[in-house]
Order: C-alpha cells, then sequence, then structure tokens
C-alpha cells in the first residue's frame, strides 16, 4: 500500500511541475508577442514617416521649381490641370500662379490629387509680400511633415511652408 502511495504522489509533483512551466511558458510567451507587436506598430509608423516625408519633399520641391503642366495652368479649370507648379524659374514664384494654387483650393480634395497627395493631406503657407494659404491645416492627432523653402517673389524673399500630415 506505502508504494501505491509513493507512486501516486510523484505522478502529483510532475503534473504540478508541468503546470507551472506551461504557465510561465504562457507569460513568457505573451510578453514576447506584445514586444514584438509594439515594434511591428512603431516600425510601421517610421516607414510611414519616412515615405511621407518623401512624397512631401518631392511636392513642395515641384511647387518651388516647375512652371506646372501645362505652363499656363492658372489660366485654365483645376480638371484641366496635371501638375502644379508655382514657379517662373527655379524657386521664383508666379503672383498668377500662387493666386490660382489658392483659389484652386476651393476643391480641395481634386487639387491633393493633382499634386498626388490622395492618402495625405496638406497645408501651404507662403509668407512674404503677400500672404497665401491653400489646403487644411492639421488637427492635434495628426503625423505631420513641416518643410519650409526659401523663394524669390516680388522681387523680395519669401518663406514657403507645406505641411503634409495623415489624421491619427
Amino acid at each position: 500500500m506505502e508504494l501505491f502511495l509513493l507512486k501516486t504522489c510523484k505522478g502529483q509533483a510532475v503534473l504540478l511541475d508541468f503546470i507551472l512551466a506551461f504557465f510561465v511558458f504562457i507569460l513568457v510567451w505573451v510578453f514576447l508577442m506584445s514586444q514584438f507587436d509594439s515594434k511591428i506598430t512603431e516600425t510601421e509608423k517610421i516607414n510611414d514617416l519616412q515615405i511621407m516625408k518623401l512624397k512631401s519633399t518631392q511636392v513642395l520641391e515641384t511647387l518651388v521649381k516647375s512652371k506646372g503642366y501645362p505652363n499656363n495652368w492658372e489660366t485654365l479649370t483645376i480638371s484641366d490641370l496635371n501638375s502644379v507648379g508655382l514657379a517662373i524659374t527655379d524657386r521664383s514664384l508666379s503672383e498668377e500662379k500662387l493666386s490660382a494654387f489658392s483659389n484652386f483650393s476651393i476643391d480641395y480634395y481634386e487639387l491633393k490629387a493633382k499634386m498626388s497627395l490622395e492618402e495625405y493631406d496638406f497645408y501651404f503657407v507662403f509668407t512674404g509680400v503677400d500672404s497665401v494659404t491653400a489646403g487644411i491645416d492639421s488637427a492635434d492627432n495628426a503625423n505631420e511633415i513641416i518643410l519650409h523653402r526659401i523663394v524669390e517673389y516680388k522681387g523680395g524673399l519669401g518663406d514657403v511652408m507645406l505641411k503634409v500630415y495623415k489624421l491619427e
């Protein structure tokens, strides 16, 4: 009879050890998976910001360095516009194009598409001899990239600011 009880107790001890080890394994597994998920989320956010910065830089450079297409787009409607450019020459802005750009921002979503910013929102500010804005300013809960360029306008210098953002 004693031999039977000893065998039974040993089996229970092994079962308790197994349950304890399994519980520790599950806790470690849950911790590691939560850390892995947070790192993936952080990496995706950094990647999104890098893509947004590249896109913002491309759009701003196009705005301040090119005439747009067609060259006389400021006299056309927004539906006839292919590419927005505000320059007369590299970093020298046209008064007519800047005014037309601001007026086109009434049709914000179509202007965004013409600027190849479909997945993002934007806010444009020109400060100089004149002040011009276009787009919609961001809210507090947005990931944003803000870029500036110094440009020539009406014989003086001005600052072009482009904020590209994505709401979280």
